[in-house]
């Protein structure tokens, strides 16, 4: 009887840590997908930001200081001011 629920108890414990396994691969995996979004959402948002950034420095500089400023230079210059902040 002993060896019987030795086994049993067992073969039980490798049923649970198979179960809990696949789980964990199901959330990793759910996890994986969710950060994925989460970048693609990012990236989206800061190119949005510095496009409307760059569009308010051409802007004031026109404004204030009387400049033509190319997009291009208001971009890059935007690039610039956020990869050093």
């Amino acid at each position: 009887a002993a060896k019987l629920t030795g086994k049993a108890r067992d073969d039980g414990a490798r049923a649970t840590e198979k179960t809990l396994g696949e789980a964990d691969s199901a959330v990793a995996a759910k996890i994986a997908e969710a950060e994925a979004q989460i970048r693609t959402a990012r990236q989206s948002a800061v190119k949005d930001i510095e496009a409307a950034a760059a569009d308010l420095a051409s802007e004031i500089a026109r404004k204030v200081a009387g400049l033509e400023v190319a997009p291009a230079d208001s971009a890059r210059a935007v690039k610039e001011v956020l990869a050093d902040a």
